[in-house]
């Protein structure tokens, strides 16, 4: 009876490790959909983001186009800056982007921290050329002073 005992508690161990049951351990830059809010993790655990809308005066996110790359600025409260650029207006169309086709850094405190390029994407859900509007996110993974910092951070204006 013991072994049996023994054996059921070894494979619903084995399971639940396999199948990933802790919902917190997910990475966030697993999926290819934008959240309607911005989420983050530090070191894999689950962090309440917000990213005042305007931030001491500022529009955020600040969107632009400066010698025909697209430029976004997404500042959070709790983590820092964000900085997506070197996106080329080519590309500038409903679709969604490897990290090599733009760069992604992030300034917390002091120090800019680069995203891993693998492990980046640009998605846009949304882009009216009439109106300069866009809708749509950009999901990175950073190791900033010896801590992992990802974030799927919704981006939603008007270019300028």
């Amino acid at each position: 009876m013991l072994n049996l005992l023994t054996t059921i508690f070894i494979i619903v161990m084995l399971t639940s490790c396999a199948t990933d049951s802790d919902p917190s351990a997910k990475s966030l830059i697993n999926t290819n959909k934008c959240s309607n809010i911005t989420t983050a993790k530090i070191n894999a655990k689950p962090i309440k983001v917000s990213t005042p809308n305007p931030f001491d005066g500022l529009v955020n996110p600040g969107i632009n186009i400066y010698a025909k790359n697209l430029s976004i600025g997404l500042i959070t409260k709790e983590i820092g800056l964000f900085e997506l650029f070197d996106f080329s207006t080519n590309n500038l169309h409903v679709g969604k982007y490897s990290g090599d086709k733009f760069t992604l850094n992030l300034l917390k405190q002091g120090k800019t921290c680069k995203h891993d390029k693998q492990n980046s994407k640009f998605i846009i859900d949304k882009y009216d050329t009439s109106t300069g509007k866009i809708d749509g996110c950009f999901i990175g993974k950073f190791n900033c002073n010896n801590e992992l910092i990802e974030i799927n951070a919704n981006i939603s204006g008007t270019v300028y």
